[in-house]
């Protein structure tokens, strides 16, 4: 950690980069504790140690992201679904580590989707001027 802290007006939260162990932690938390919010950005395979989320509400973190995790997660679902394709030349082998079709749906709320296009949907006009040809 590094500079002092001067305080800015209308400073809603604090973010200190990549801080490389939990004692760097706590004292980041303990300096700030008070002045205002601390924020912790958890990256799996970053500098910073990650630690769980009570540990972090001990530590006085007001405020934790998991920024990148459900990327690198999703990334991973692909690389094997696609490595399975490649090796098996199907994609039967890789259904049991997938998500159903009815469960996506329902995930990305389709059906709540479809009643809002219906419900926003503009009545079919004709085209006065168009030309059948």
């Amino acid at each position: 950690m590094s500079g002092d802290w001067k305080g800015s007006p209308g400073a809603d939260l604090l973010f200190i980069e990549s801080p490389e162990s939990e004692v760097e932690m706590r004292r980041i938390c303990d300096t700030f504790r008070g002045v205002v919010p601390v924020l912790s950005n958890q990256i799996e395979g970053g500098r910073t140690p990650l630690v769980s989320v009570r540990g972090l509400q001990e530590m006085g973190y007001a405020l934790v992201i998991f920024s990148v995790g459900a990327a690198f997660a999703a990334a991973q679902g692909m690389r094997d679904y696609l490595k399975t394709l490649a090796t098996c030349g199907e994609t039967g082998p890789a259904v049991d580590n997938m998500i159903t079709f009815d469960a996506f749906n329902r995930l990305i709320g389709l059906d709540e989707h479809a009643a809002l296009e219906e419900r926003y949907r503009l009545p079919e006009r004709g085209c006065p001027n168009a030309r059948v040809r």
